[in-house]
């Protein structure tokens, strides 16, 4: 679990940009697509991140 805290931060990250992004409070801001845009990223990283760890879990129990 302590090898995947980083990822999980990267999706908490994430979920909590979408959630501000989707929320009635930024949409009357200017642009709340930077939040989301912002979530988007967090997520994609936190995926990329979850993965390479697995990986690297799976090759060194073989």
């Amino acid at each position: 679990m302590k090898k995947y805290m980083m990822a999980i931060l990267y999706f908490v990250a994430g979920a909590a940009f979408l959630v501000l992004g989707h929320a009635d409070a930024l949409k009357q801001s200017k642009n709340p697509e930077v939040a989301i845009g912002f979530g988007y990223i967090f997520l994609v990283f936190g995926g990329i991140h979850f993965l390479i760890k697995f990986v690297k879990g799976k090759k060194k129990s073989e």
